[in-house]
């Protein structure tokens, strides 16, 4: 069967949503200068699907670049789709940074420190819900909660240390079937982009077909909080 590399660009929005498009892996280099096409509008798109009340309506063209320095690319090696991807910048049609661009945000307010004289060092903290063990009373942060998750742990750690997002520690959380992994600190925009690319890589690799993991409360009871915490 035929079959083309595809790489995604992404925007992680003010929905916490992962958007973007996907272009041919064989135009990456003219595509790291000129991006792929994106609407001012799609950065109001509500987590759930409809579209918050918005000042750009339909008109306007932005362009969403990929930045090199934040590319993801890990192959599985079992004959599944490699999974390749870059956040990118939201920038206007002559190359300009667009002033709603959530990475722009980040850029302007960390220089805004560094003007006053202080440097920023971040880490995000990634909770989520594991449906692959059953729930057992009374074993928050318990080695027993940890071995139950067999795998998983090892699997996902592989994965984002091969995505170039360096995790720190693993751990059974408070909440049933509640898992947390952190990801080790450094500098405040590639701490954004690993949140993004961490969940990412959690929410595409699975032991198996049947167990996910994710940032919702879904399998709880009582429901377990599955949040991402920053530490600065």
């Amino acid at each position: 069967m035929l079959r083309e590399e595809l790489i995604f660009v992404a925007t992680c929005d003010i929905s916490d949503q992962v958007r973007g498009k996907a272009f041919p892996a064989s135009e990456l280099e003219s595509r790291l200068g000129r991006g792929v096409g994106w609407t001012p509008t799609n950065l109001m798109i509500s987590s759930l699907g409809p579209i918050w009340d918005t000042p750009f309506g339909t008109a306007g063209d932005l362009m969403l670049v990929p930045d090199r320095s934040a590319e993801v690319r890990v192959d599985f090696g079992d004959g599944s789709a490699v999974e390749h991807f870059f956040i990118g910048d939201l920038r206007t049609t002559d190359g300009a940074p667009w002033e709603c661009c959530p990475r722009e945000f980040l850029r302007r307010a960390t220089a805004g420190l560094a003007a006053q004289g202080y440097s920023l060092v971040a880490a995000f903290e990634q909770e989520f819900v594991y449906s692959g063990i059953e729930e057992q009373p009374g074993a928050p942060y318990s080695l027993g909660a940890f071995r139950r998750q067999g795998t998983f742990a090892e699997i996902m750690m592989a994965a984002m240390r091969a995505a170039g997002v360096p995790p720190d520690s693993f751990l059974p959380e408070y909440g049933a079937r509640q898992f947390e992994v952190t990801v080790a600190p450094t500098a405040p925009l590639q701490a954004a982009d690993h949140g993004p690319s961490s969940r990412a890589r959690w929410r595409g690799q699975q032991p198996s077909g049947s167990d996910i993991a994710l940032r919702s409360p879904r399998w709880s009871s009582p429901p377990a909080l599955a949040t991402a915490c920053i530490s600065i």
